[in-house]
């Protein structure tokens, strides 16, 4: 029985992530049932509630949550990697056996490849990829998001690992761009995974809506935006606290202005779930400060990708500076409002003809903001309209990952036929 390894994510703790893992998992396995696949799990308790069965979970052997400074982060993994080098030049054998075990290490992690974050978070975030090539298997790196690459040790440990892995997938053209700088042989143009994620059926996002208050006969309006975009946002000239509470007040004061300007009730939708990123603790400040609170409901409970999906799909417009929101509500025909933070962002917008409808967190104001608003809403149904034949495109490349990942395992395998799944 092939045996992949899925690292890189926060699995259940970033619905993004486990958006992305399903959809891999859920397709590969309608073509090859017999596929077996394993998560290395940075909460393993959490995960093996919400996969059961479906996936095994391994603990992540390399990194320890409980210490909280940088240096606690990043130095054990840099001590085994020069420890794994040297071991590797005298005898040709990494001595790690739960990676030994896979036919396929997977990375799923989406963005890892980037100085975006600091060349810290870069290394730490690289240390089993590097460690995988040095035990030479086989690793995608699916799905990602790369660069920009601006420091010169991360150019040339972006030219390490890109040159030898065994498939690069991309999921936005500006990614492409930046892979191709270090190497073509192995560079595929696909999609995010979580395009062929499957909602759950729309009476379940009804009874979802019913149990939160939702008012069914007003316009819905779904928000979502997290503390860790700030992080990504955050540039020298400012301080993190300092974006924070402005991106919160200017959200806020907008959530008040939806109300009141179209009668909406707004629904306050967390997907990271990560203690350091915790998007309730962001939304909750929002709802807090909105004025007009009545018809303003934060979402209390975590709701899988399916119905999370489904849920914003029932909404007119979408505002978000996570990249999960933005992409269901692009694959319902919702017409998304973006507050980006990185390439990725800007890269899908502009792909669905939407890029006015994207911008940077950097320069953002109330004015903009509600300017973007009442354009979209204005134009929602138009929009709506274009957004059918862009996903199929979209979806077909989507689907290009999970052919990569069958045409890897050790035994050859049917292709795939028919179409994408339905949403």
């Amino acid at each position: 029985m092939p045996r992949i390894l899925l690292i890189g994510t926060y699995g259940s703790l970033n619905k993004g992530d486990e958006a992305r893992l399903r959809s891999l998992v859920d397709n590969v396995r309608k073509i090859t049932p017999n596929v077996s696949f394993s998560l290395m799990s940075y909460d393993p308790v959490a995960d093996r509630k919400i996969y059961g069965g479906e996936i095994d979970i391994v603990e992540t052997p390399w990194k320890n949550r409980t210490r909280r400074t940088p240096l606690h982060r990043v130095l054990p993994s840099v001590i085994i990697l020069i420890a794994c080098c040297i071991l590797h030049g005298i005898s040709g054998r990494i001595p790690v056996k739960i990676l030994s075990e896979y036919d396929i290490i997977l990375d799923a992690s989406g963005e890892s490849l980037s100085d975006y974050f600091g060349q810290r978070a870069l290394l730490s975030c690289l240390f089993p990829v590097i460690l995988c090539m040095l035990m030479r298997k086989s690793i995608i790196l699916s799905a990602q998001s790369i660069g920009p690459f601006e420091k010169r040790f991360t150019r040339l440990l972006a030219r390490l690992v890109l040159a030898r892995a065994s498939l690069v997938s991309v999921r936005d053209f500006e990614s492409l761009q930046y892979t191709q700088q270090y190497t073509r042989s192995n560079v595929l143009l696909t999609a995010d995974p979580a395009f062929l994620l499957e909602g759950a059926p729309p009476a379940r996002a009804q009874e979802i809506l019913r149990k939160e208050g939702v008012d069914r006969d007003d316009p819905i309006i779904g928000i979502s935006i997290g503390y860790g975009s700030f992080k990504r946002t955050t540039g020298q000239t400012f301080g993190l606290d300092k974006a924070h509470h402005e991106l919160v007040r200017i959200v806020a004061r907008a959530v008040d202005y939806l109300q009141e300007r179209l009668g909406a009730t707004i629904i306050l939708l967390p997907h990271v779930f990560i203690p350091s990123e915790n998007d309730e603790v962001v939304l909750k400040e929002v709802y807090l400060r909105a004025q007009r609170s009545a018809k303003v409901k934060l979402f209390a409970g975590s709701y899988t990708p399916g119905e999370l999906k489904s849920i914003i799909g029932q909404c007119e417009l979408v505002v978000a500076s996570r990249l999960h929101p933005i992409i269901h509500a692009l694959s319902g025909h919702v017409v998304p409002i973006a507050i980006g933070y990185s390439h990725k962002m800007r890269s899908i917008m502009r792909e669905f003809g939407l890029e006015e409808y994207a911008f940077s967190a950097h320069d953002l104001t109330y004015d903009q903001l509600v300017r973007v608003i009442d354009d979209a809403w204005k134009n929602r149904n138009a929009i709506k309209e274009r957004l059918p034949s862009k996903l199929v495109e979209v979806r077909r490349r989507a689907l290009l990952n999970v052919q990569a990942i069958v045409s890897l395992l050790p035994r050859p395998r049917l292709g795939i036929q028919g179409d994408c799944p339905d949403e």
